[in-house]
């Protein structure tokens, strides 16, 4: 019998990551409408994907729901065909469209295999220059959208991220800001219709593409999307100051079956010192089954299915929240807990094997989401806007090894002082 078959369980395998982790540099192009290009080439590859990505989140909307709306009709008919027709040859040719709006960015995304690309490039190129927002489409769209709202209005997790989503930014700023029942009786096809003259421009926008880029391929994007001209001036950038204060927030939900919990608080942005060394430091808090507030809250208490932390980065602020779903007659007990474990992170070092198990867990999901051009691509979006190159995975990772026990404890007693964040809890157990 060999090793192979017989392996040692108790024994963690070397890591061995940085060498085989093979990063694809992006070959870069811009077009003379402005329109930046990074190909992701993998001659291997018959899949091919395509990446729009526009300066068109929520952040930039002269009214709520404007950003978010744009893009989710664009799909809903063009100068040349209707919305039945576009869905019709996308299916056709197997392929699949995606639209998702964040805070700073709107993305409209096409998978499809490399030889119904020219086919399906032509059908992107019209949705991006020539909506034409047909009214009888955008009510439908908006009923469903506000149905969709009336319906995560009753949900406890839902009214808990919005409320806390405000506190944490400033209810009055572009991040902070949030849409209301009210306002989609406000919208209507002109705001939709300014809104994408004004930000689905190419001077701002940027193209990912990832798979068998052949020169060919490069050649029929230029035809297309090089000829997209705007003459919309570049927005003026929207200004995002911060306006957090710490507290408790309590909403009462008389039909509540258990209480909603968030709690967390602005932390430093990517480019920070301190930003990967808080990566491991909140794996180790919540970041991962065997967090300790998993084992703590659901392994031991009982009081949860599931607590999570994580770090949400943007492009000029980052939050940092804990949330989680716990019966209404422990809610207290649950914060209790939840502070608990955070004191003991600021009070006590963490043990060696515990912080080298986070790093072996961060290695392995680093190898994960970076395996491939597709995966890489994908996370190559996440850097858009931020002036970073896909060196930064490594130093990332190089940052995470270098990690110490005493930086764990340092980061802790910076940031995770239960006394500096805020809590919002949705539910019937008040936690005055």
């Amino acid at each position: 019998m060999n090793d192979l078959t017989h392996p040692i369980r108790n024994i963690a395998p070397s890591l061995g990551l940085q060498s085989a982790l093979k990063l694809v540099e992006p070959e870069i192009f811009t077009f003379d409408n402005g329109l930046n290009v990074y190909a992701f080439h993998d001659s291997s590859m018959r899949a091919f994907r395509f990446d729009l990505i526009f300066r068109a989140g929520s952040a930039w909307h002269p009214q709520p729901l404007a950003a978010s709306s744009t893009l989710g009709m664009l799909p809903e008919g063009t100068a040349m065909h209707t919305a039945g027709r576009l869905s019709a040859k996308i299916e056709y040719h197997g392929a699949n469209l995606y639209h998702m709006t964040t805070k700073d960015f709107a993305f409209l995304s096409l998978e499809c295999n490399d030889k119904s690309f020219h086919r399906l490039l032509p059908l992107v190129c019209e949705m991006i220059e020539y909506p034409t927002f047909p009214q009888r489409y955008f009510k439908l769209y908006l009923k469903g959208k506000k149905h969709e709202f009336q319906q995560n209005s009753q949900k406890g997790q839902h009214l808990a991220s919005r409320h806390f989503n405000a506190g944490l930014f400033g209810a009055m700023t572009p991040y902070g800001k949030l849409a209301t029942e009210a306002d989609f009786d406000l919208l209507n096809i002109e705001i939709l219709r300014d809104f994408h003259r004004d930000f689905f421009i190419p001077k701002t926008s940027f193209l990912i593409l990832s798979g068998n880029i052949t020169p060919k391929i490069i050649e029929i994007i230029q035809q297309n999307l090089g000829m997209w001209i705007s003459e919309a001036s570049i927005p003026v950038d929207f200004l995002q100051q911060t306006d957090f204060q710490p507290g408790k927030e309590f909403i009462f939900k008389d039909n509540a079956q258990q209480s909603s919990i968030v709690v967390g608080r602005p932390v430093m942005e990517r480019n920070h010192p301190d930003y990967f060394g808080f990566l491991v430091l909140n794996t180790l808090l919540g970041g991962f089954f065997g967090s300790r507030l998993m084992l703590n809250l659901r392994e031991d208490k009982g009081y949860t299915y599931g607590i999570s932390s994580r770090v949400s980065p943007l492009l000029k602020a980052t939050g940092f929240s804990i949330s989680t779903e716990v019966g209404n007659s422990v809610t207290r007990q649950a914060l209790e807990e939840i502070h608990r474990e955070l004191n003991r992170l600021m009070d006590q070092p963490v043990g060696e094997e515990e912080l080298q198990t986070v790093k072996n867990y961060l290695n392995g999901i680093y190898l994960h989401a970076l395996d491939g051009v597709f995966n890489q691509a994908e996370k190559f979006k996440s850097l858009i806007g931020t002036g970073f190159d896909m060196s930064y995975y490594l130093k990332s990772l190089a940052a995470i090894q270098e990690t110490t026990i005493s930086d764990i404890q340092r980061l802790a007693q910076k940031y995770l002082n239960p006394e500096q964040m805020l809590t919002v809890v949705v539910g019937k157990e008040s936690i005055d």
